[in-house]
């Protein structure tokens, strides 16, 4: 998948590395992610300028903090997005059970 973010900022906290990305889906997003910043930009330059799939750049990230690197989503658009009603109503309306389709 090619990424459609840019980064905007990481700044350690507590909790972990504070993202910012800029993103064209829906400006700019943050996110917590269970990382360093060392770890975070070695996987950053490894995927960006060696072109390292994100899966193997970032190992220990979760699936959603990548797609959140990937697209910006934060894992609450990206659960409402990947949810399998999602795409029924995205392609046929309010949900309605779509005649030869479900059940």
């Amino acid at each position: 998948m090619i990424a459609t973010t840019k980064l905007v900022c990481a700044t350690q906290t507590e909790r972990g590395l504070e993202v910012e990305v800029d993103n064209f889906f829906n400006g700019h997003s943050k996110m917590t992610l269970n990382t360093t910043l060392p770890e975070f930009l070695k996987g950053f330059a490894l995927w960006k300028e060696d072109h390292l799939p994100i899966e193997k750049a970032f190992p220990k990230l979760s699936k959603q903090e990548r797609e959140f690197l990937l697209s910006g989503m934060i894992s609450e658009q990206q659960n409402e997005l990947f949810e399998p009603r999602s795409l029924t109503n995205m392609f046929f309306g309010n949900g309605d059970i779509v005649p030869g389709i479900g059940g």
